[in-house]
């Protein structure tokens, strides 16, 4: 079975990072279980993709005139992070 790369969405203010490679080791040489760990522990890692950001509606957009046809294209509110940032998270 081949592994093919799989293309995700990421949606409105979120972002996908990839974790660091994390020490299982103690200074001392001792493998540490995932459950020996600190549920809450600090992580960092590399973003690798964001999403649009949140959605903005148009100051002028109102209801009083329904029969508008057709939508403008939505406006968004860009995340701060970029592809590539450094990042830190629980």
């Amino acid at each position: 079975m081949s592994e093919r790369k799989k293309r995700l969405i990421v949606v409105g203010d979120r972002v996908l990072i990839q974790p660091e490679e994390g020490e299982d080791r103690t200074k001392v040489g001792l493998y540490l279980p995932a459950t020996a760990v600190d549920n809450q522990a600090v992580q960092g890692g590399t973003v690798v993709a964001t999403g649009p950001g949140n959605a903005l509606s148009a100051p002028t957009e109102l209801n009083d005139e329904p029969w508008k046809v057709g939508a403008p294209e939505p406006r968004y509110l860009p995340v701060q992070a970029r592809i590539g940032d450094y990042a830190i998270f629980f």
